[in-house]
């Protein structure tokens, strides 16, 4: 074999703790790997889930800010209509707004990319866009992309 105090035990003890060096190296790399593919997991997740959100979201609100003195009020003024409604109701305007006393929301998307041989027309009854041919209004074109809900 060999001896304890000759040169192979030194050159055993180097290779023995290079290799430790080296393989504590290689985990510390697989972990700061292993935590990034995590983190970047997460970062996904928390961004998959604020689209989600965001979809649910009304797009569009104007807030009305409240006073001391309306605090105790039963009813609450529309601000476009000028009409009177019960505190905890809801109700849609002329401008197609839903609406509470905190609030007022559109409902409806507005289209922004769509064939140049269409046009985009709102239809104040049903508070929507509707997309169809320039010269043919019975046919419907394909809507790509709109901003709002």
């Amino acid at each position: 074999m060999f001896d304890s105090k000759g040169p192979c035990k030194k050159q055993y003890l180097r290779d023995t703790v290079l290799k430790g060096d080296f393989s504590m190296f290689f985990f510390t790399w697989t972990e700061s790997k292993l935590t990034n593919h995590r983190a970047t997991m997460k970062h996904l997740a928390l961004a998959m889930l604020l689209c989600v959100l965001m979809s649910l979201s009304d797009c569009q609100c104007i807030f009305k800010l409240r006073t001391p003195e309306g605090e105790n009020q039963t009813h609450c003024q529309d601000g476009v209509d000028l009409t009177w409604h019960p505190k905890d109701t809801k109700w849609r305007n002329s401008e197609c707004q839903n609406c509470t006393c905190d609030r007022c929301c559109y409902e409806y998307a507005t289209p922004t990319r769509f064939p140049e041989d269409c046009v985009s027309v709102f239809d104040p009854k049903a508070c929507q866009y509707v997309v169809h041919k320039k010269d043919n209004s019975s046919e419907l074109c394909p809507i790509f992309a709109a901003v709002g809900k």
